[in-house]
């Protein structure tokens, strides 16, 4: 991303936040007029503000009513995920003949995960690919070391647990429905003064970390000063001193260039995290059964993609952040499994019930 354009886009962000109303730079429509409405309007597909099609028009083509879904994501307007959920309106909308059209707002349009999870509860934010649900049996995945490898994850979240979880959320989340567990890089380090090859390098640290606690007791547990923020505002909060140091995926760092304002990748890998693909079960239950048909099986398709170019792409990543002046620390991994053992013990038993933490580190 280039800083003209962050430089741009987080202006955008700082209106949006303070509820001023629309953003007559590039006629998005705000947070607040959003969570004003719970209808299926939607002024067509954008990406970060940019108009991809005008949706009334289209509508034109499609037989029966036609139904419009606001797709909120916090992530980089320039990622992955962005890319890949444009293909997916675009796919959707051809493979439904126009009936269905999703409206994408990424970039954090919406504000953060909380603002967003709040909109799809009202039924004003009908769709989001989102990692904070504010649902502990969900949140306590991004616990420490949870998930050995990326097969064990698979294997446990397209199991009977991940399952488990599924239906959960349709009894107790207020009216949602989880599509999907989605792939999300191993995260990784990244600090501006310490090269963070131990825990002991981490004392008093000040670094982001998503508003779940389950986050701010493994980075207390490393010796840290977690800093809960949301995502639209880190880079800012680097730059500025609040924090100095926060963790993500290798493409993340990437797309955001926070190589700009950090020194050190630690590749400490964590959490091996998946991001959820939560809907409004109402609007869900608004398809027809072949178009909900239609929704899961090309949403499979697109999270298959994300999935192959994301661990394809890992080594490019390290290659280019070396390129910006990033310094890439192969830390002590045993010290940070160490310090963060017995973190689970604090929040899995409450989250999962007794023993299913155990089950979870079972599965072979």
């Amino acid at each position: 991303m280039k800083k003209t354009d962050r430089t741009t886009h987080t202006g955008r962000e700082d209106r949006l936040r303070k509820g001023l109303g629309r953003d007559t730079s590039s006629g998005r429509v705000t947070r607040r007029e959003f969570l004003k409405s719970s209808t299926f309007a939607a002024a067509g597909l954008s990406v970060g503000g940019t108009a991809l099609f005008a949706g009334k028009a289209a509508a034109a083509t499609a037989k029966g009513p036609v139904l419009e879904f606001k797709f909120a994501d916090v992530q980089s307007t320039q990622g992955i995920y962005a890319r890949y959920e444009a293909k997916f309106a675009k796919l959707l909308e051809e493979r439904t003949g126009g009936a269905v059209k999703i409206a994408l707002f990424a970039g954090g349009a919406l504000g953060g995960e909380k603002d967003v999870m709040e909109g799809m509860r009202m039924g004003s934010v009908h769709i989001s690919l989102i990692g904070l649900t504010l649902m502990p049996f969900l949140d306590v995945i991004w616990g420490p070391y949870v998930f050995r490898d990326n097969g064990h994850a698979r294997k446990v979240l397209n199991g009977e647990i991940g399952q488990g979880w599924k239906e959960r959320v349709l009894k107790e989340s207020g009216g949602l429905r989880l599509i999907d567990y989605v792939y999300f890089g191993p995260r990784q380090l990244t600090t501006k003064n310490t090269p963070g090859r131990t825990p002991a390098e981490l004392k008093g640290l000040k670094i982001r970390v998503m508003e779940a606690p389950i986050y701010i007791a493994t980075w207390k547990a490393l010796g840290a000063s977690p800093v809960p923020m949301a995502w639209p505002e880190v880079f800012t909060g680097l730059q500025q001193g609040t924090i100095d140091a926060q963790e993500n995926p290798l493409e993340l760092i990437v797309s955001t260039s926070l190589f700009e304002v950090q020194k050190y990748v630690a590749l400490t890998s964590h959490v091996r995290p998946y991001r959820f693909l939560l809907m409004n079960d109402a609007a869900f239950s608004k398809m027809s059964k072949d178009q909900q048909k239609i929704f899961q099986d090309t949403w499979k398709e697109i999270e298959k993609e994300i999935e192959q170019e994301y661990i394809s792409s890992d080594q490019k990543y390290l290659d280019l952040l070396k390129s910006k002046g990033m310094t890439v620390v192969q830390p002590d991994l045993n010290a940070y499994r160490e310090a963060t053992k017995d973190v689970w013990k604090q929040f899995m038993p409450k989250a999962w019930g007794e023993g299913v933490y155990e089950k979870v580190q079972a599965v072979k």
